[in-house]
């Protein structure tokens, strides 16, 4: 993957991991994850979210 590739999925994954305060932006990440598309920061970000570990991304997966 080229390196301007590299950058836009970090950028992208960096905003959402910010500023994310709806559940679609949360799946695309996690759609971003699972692709291999993001694999900077994120995985343990993602692991504490779906474990329900994630702070205020608490409020927005719910343990079903």
């Amino acid at each position: 993957m080229s390196k301007s590739s590299n950058a836009f999925f970090f950028a992208l994954d960096f905003f959402i991991v910010v500023y994310a305060n709806n559940v679609y932006l949360l799946r695309l990440r996690r759609l971003l994850c699972f692709a291999g598309k993001v694999s900077f920061f994120s995985m343990k970000h993602l692991e504490d979210d779906l474990n329900g570990e994630g702070g205020r991304m608490n409020k927005i997966f719910v343990k079903g």
